[in-house]
């Protein structure tokens, strides 16, 4: 029997033929080294001064915290949607 190619399988797919051939530990691995990549990761050229990583460290510190308030909105609004929600729902009930 050959064995699949990991690489054209979804994350999905290798999760369903892991949990299906438990004793594969090659298929466990591919399976690791997909779920712990991370694509998003901000890539440098090196080798960086140090004023050139501290810069990319405080772009990355303001897009981070430029997400977190955008989050924190976001939660925010719908917080108070469901306030005013609820409230609409009482004055049909009087």
């Amino acid at each position: 029997m050959s064995k699949p190619n990991f690489d054209t399988m979804s994350k999905a797919e290798l999760r369903a033929y892991v949990i299906a051939h438990q004793d594969d530990q090659e298929a466990f691995y591919v399976l690791v080294d997909s779920l712990t990549a991370n694509q998003s990761a901000a890539k440098y050229l090196a080798p960086m001064t140090p004023q050139d990583i501290q810069k990319a460290v405080l772009e990355q510190i303001q897009k981070r915290n430029g997400e977190g308030i955008r989050r924190t909105l976001r939660n925010n609004i719908n917080e108070a949607s469901l306030e005013i929600g609820k409230s609409e729902v009482n004055l049909k009930d009087t």
